[in-house]
């Protein structure tokens, strides 16, 4: 469904076009192309799953821009956006899963995240190392069910890979206590 503005993008920028502008014009015209495919009576659910293919593509593509290819970090969609799900007005919930210290990447991190702000994607995003992952999804509820729901966007698989072993039931919340928990979080609301 949005191919079309993805393969442009990808010229524009290979003509040498100003990066920032040409991320701003095609995120305003998959918006556009989405609410008209929502006029025309396509599906909520297969728009909801388009806006977070086009939003992959945008972040792995941004990702690659800042991040070294080499660099022991990962781009991790988490959340909503983490079940491949984004809808309108969503923000675009992140991890950027590093190795080691976040503060030593600071100087890729920092300017990719202005730049998806400056291009228009309202990131929710957090930077932590596997170490900070596993100790915050161990006491609280909310960060584990991020983490199961993540998925990768971009960067180091095999850390990735680490995570989602480290954060699986037999490591920090066994099933049926996990399910205890959300059922206790449910009646709380």
């Amino acid at each position: 469904m949005t191919d079309t503005l993805l393969e442009n993008l990808d010229r524009r920028l290979a003509l040498g076009e100003p990066a920032l502008s040409v991320y701003k014009q095609t995120l305003r015209e998959a918006k556009q192309l989405l609410g008209e495919r929502f006029e025309q009576g396509i599906s909520a659910k297969l728009l909801v799953r388009a806006a977070a293919s086009f939003t992959d593509a945008i972040m792995q593509r941004a990702w690659s821009r800042f991040v070294p290819e080499d660099t022991e970090a990962s781009l991790v969609a988490v959340g909503g956006y983490g079940r491949g799900e984004l809808h309108p007005a969503s923000d675009v919930d992140v991890l950027i899963l590093t190795a080691g210290d976040p503060q030593a990447l600071a100087e890729h991190i920092e300017p990719l995240v202005m730049f998806l702000w400056d291009i228009g994607l309202e990131i929710g995003h957090s930077v932590r190392s596997l170490d900070q992952c596993l100790e915050e999804a161990a006491g609280d509820l909310t960060v584990i069910t991020n983490l199961i729901e993540s998925r990768l966007l971009a960067g180091d698989g095999p850390l990735f890979d680490r995570l989602t072993e480290a954060t699986g039931p037999k490591h920090i919340w066994p099933s049926k206590e996990y399910f205890s928990a959300k059922v206790q979080e449910q009646i709380a609301r």
